[in-house]
């Protein structure tokens, strides 16, 4: 994907209020915490819906 192998990106999917909350406590117990560009969070979950979609997929043609 080519990002930066000395970070590490937390994907969080949630409601706006939890993700309010959630971001002030991690930038109290995290002080170098920061969002990426949109740019770069559209890339990165466009990348795990791909490996979504491929492990259903996988697990499709294991269960049937």
């Amino acid at each position: 994907m080519g990002l930066d192998r000395e970070k590490y990106y937390l994907y969080i999917s949630a409601t706006d209020e939890f993700l309010s909350e959630a971001d002030k406590k991690l930038k109290h117990e995290i002080p170098s915490i920061e969002k990426v560009d949109a740019a770069l969070t559209d890339r990165i979950i466009s990348e795990l819906d791909k490996e979504r979609s491929m492990s259903e997929h996988g697990l499709g043609m294991i269960f049937g």
